[in-house]
């Protein structure tokens, strides 16, 4: 343990064996003093300690405390001690646990420290053995990696970080917040990404918290975490831009994002040769979203037949992008669509809007977002994700850790600092080829199955049956 005093030329550093010792001499000091002693629990509250006893306050009599034995569960100990008597009330149905209680009081202490001092705890050697017997039963209690993270709990809970900047030009990052990685390096070895945003939790003076994660294995990391003001096509021109100013190198064989637009346009200037896919969970809810916007969303509960018909242009997805236009074309023109044309008009010229154009004459114009980016047809024959919900249920831990929207930027950067540390490991793993802890759910697993066999048939399933078939097998 390092110790800095408020003093910045004072430097005191304790080693393991140093806080044995300290041990060995608060021991040698109790047996020589015995006057009552209160200390804090981990909960903060009171503990008396008498005769080598801890109690917790119980209750309060007319004119004195009662005290009871912390142990009187774990042994049935009725013993009780009053703070205005010289005796305790019963005797002690078990021996004291000096070396706990000298745990206890050294902790305290410790927290003090702590308390006063700026205190960072390096790793030494663990094999290192304290030859002092009476010692050698304390120093067992303590525990390197919890006293740690007592200390740690004690300056977090004292250390009051700079005020929270009303706006932008007052955010001036200290030092103790700068963090150099080689989390581009990461990603330039991984060819494959995933990213998506999150607006929750974000500190006020931001829009957006936008990240990219690496994925492999089944196992997502994220790498590049970015803070925005705005979600313009320029602001995500500039993010891309000093990525690859960072790292020329970067050159992803794929993107897997959500649909907008924005970052859409700004990804395809930077990564010309990055193949974009789109996600097709947000494919089923943009399709969704307009069922509840034109007012259908009552006929899509209620009617089983319409809503399996218009599950059937979610499985467009799954037909071969060169002949999505000709399946489409079919199924508009089917008896169905034709019969519901009312109810459905709107759907299909809002599909026609934005995911393969309008035919005008001999051509057919662009749509929002191009087949080839929402196709899935490929990704399922090569067992490639069609989603990036991983990305988002990353999302939803990170939102729930953090325990409030719009934290400061402080405890925001402080959080997303101990995140990384959690990734590095988890990297670090990934790398040396170990295998996946997460397995696909039975029922996810069975779904991919049942698509997979679908699919496979393609050529030999007219085309409105193999529509109905992957349309079965799907829900918004």
């Amino acid at each position: 343990i390092t110790i800095w005093t408020r003093e910045p030329d004072l430097c005191h550093t304790l080693t393991l064996r140093d806080i044995g010792l300290y041990y060995a001499l608060v021991l040698t000091y109790y047996h020589l003093n015995m006057p009552l002693k209160f200390v804090k629990s981990q909960k903060g509250k009171q503990l008396l300690i008498n005769d080598g006893y801890m109690h917790s306050y119980y209750k309060k009599g007319s004119d004195k405390f009662i005290w009871r034995c912390v142990d009187y569960q774990k042994y049935k100990c009725s013993s009780c001690f009053t703070s205005t008597m010289d005796e305790t009330g019963m005797f002690h149905y078990h021996a004291p646990d000096i070396s706990n209680v000298q745990a206890i009081i050294v902790i305290e202490q410790l927290k003090e420290i702590a308390d006063n001092h700026r205190i960072i705890i390096k790793k030494h050697n663990s094999s290192r053995t304290i030859s002092t017997t009476e010692v050698d039963g304390v120093v067992q209690l303590l525990n390197i990696t919890s006293t740690y993270r007592t200390i740690q709990r004690v300056r977090t809970k004292n250390e009051k970080p700079p005020e929270n900047p009303l706006t932008i030009h007052d955010l001036v990052l200290p030092d103790e917040y700068m963090n150099i990685n080689e989390n581009l390096d990461t990603l330039h070895t991984f060819k494959n990404w995933m990213a998506d945003g999150i607006f929750r939790a974000v500190p006020k003076l931001f829009s957006q918290f936008y990240t990219i994660h690496s994925y492999k294995n089944r196992t997502i990391i994220p790498l590049i975490c970015v803070l925005m003001t705005n979600r313009t096509t320029n602001s995500y021109n500039e993010m891309l831009q000093v990525l690859k100013h960072n790292n020329p190198n970067l050159n992803p064989y794929s993107i897997i994002i959500d649909f907008v637009k924005a970052f859409e346009t700004a990804f395809s200037d930077k990564f010309l040769q990055t193949k974009i896919k789109g996600c097709y969970f947000h494919f089923q809810q943009c399709l969704w979203w307009k069922v509840q916007v034109n007012g259908l969303q009552a006929l899509y509960v209620e009617n089983v037949e319409f809503t399996l018909q218009v599950r059937h242009l979610a499985a467009l997805a799954f037909v071969p992008t060169n002949k999505v236009i000709h399946y489409f074309e079919k199924l508009v023109d089917s008896t169905y669509f034709v019969n519901n044309e009312n109810n459905l008009s709107t759907l299909v010229d809002y599909f026609k809007d934005t995911w393969i154009g309008h035919s005008t004459r001999n051509r057919r114009r662009p749509p929002k977002f191009q087949t080839s980016m929402w196709n899935c047809y490929e990704r399922v024959l090569k067992n490639k994700p069609r989603t990036n919900n991983s990305v988002e249920g990353w999302h939803h831990a990170f939102n729930l850790s953090l325990g409030e929207n719009h934290v400061t930027i402080w405890k925001f950067i402080t959080f997303l600092k101990q995140e990384q540390a959690l990734q590095e490991l988890r990297l670090e793993k990934l790398i040396s080829g170990e295998p996946s802890p997460k397995k696909k759910k039975k029922k996810y697993k069975n779904h991919d199955e049942m698509i997979l066999n679908v699919v496979t048939n393609f050529n030999e399933t007219p085309a409105l049956l193999y529509l109905r078939e992957i349309a079965q097998n799907i829900k918004f």
